[in-house]
């Protein structure tokens, strides 16, 4: 039978050589990347997406963050021509549909105007793709218990959840829109 060496600490704590040595190695390899520089990949799902409405007054602004899958039905960069005609259409269909995903009633007279859509890398060395979004929202009206209605996946199915983070004034919301007429209710 093998023998451990014990180590004796103050207060009569045994520590066996083997244990310390394990969590060491644990420890370490939980560090490494950190330590040697190496870069992880951004994390996401196919589907799954991160979408923020903030209000302040009658101005808002919509930001979007999801892979590229969601909205493109691929993750990679679009280099060939059928991709990059495919991937214009389905931008130009998400600019073209915005206020129709997140509706505004109309009582409040809200312009949507597009900041910035656009395609870009995970991590430079990644082949996966998200499309960051910006969208202003100028409404005529204060939008005092509003009601906000999301029919995202009735234009674009591929988005099973968007986690949805809004703020408006003192109010903050988190759901996840999982269906099309999912409503939220701004008091």
């Amino acid at each position: 039978m093998k023998k451990f060496k014990l180590l004796r600490f103050k207060g009569g704590v045994k520590i066996m050589f083997s244990q310390i040595l394990f969590i060491l190695l644990v420890v370490l390899s939980l560090f490494y990347p950190l330590m040697s520089g190496a870069k992880t990949i951004k994390a996401h799902a196919h589907g799954e997406s991160n979408w923020s409405l903030a209000f302040e007054g009658q101005t808002g602004r919509l930001m979007i963050d999801t892979p590229a899958e969601s909205l493109l039905g691929f993750e990679k960069e679009p280099k060939k021509k059928k991709e990059i005609e495919k991937a214009n259409e389905a931008l130009a269909q998400f600019e073209k549909s915005i206020s129709q995903m997140v509706v505004i009633p109309e009582m409040y007279g809200c312009q949507w105007s597009k900041k910035a859509l656009d395609i870009i890398r995970a991590e430079p060395e990644s082949k996966h793709c998200e499309i960051e979004g910006e969208f202003e929202i100028t409404c005529q009206k204060n939008l005092d218990e509003a009601k906000i209605t999301f029919n995202i996946q009735k234009y674009f199915p591929r988005f099973r959840l968007v986690n949805f983070e809004i703020l408006f004034g003192n109010i903050q919301k988190s759901l996840p829109v999982t269906k099309s007429g999912t409503k939220v209710y701004l008091k």
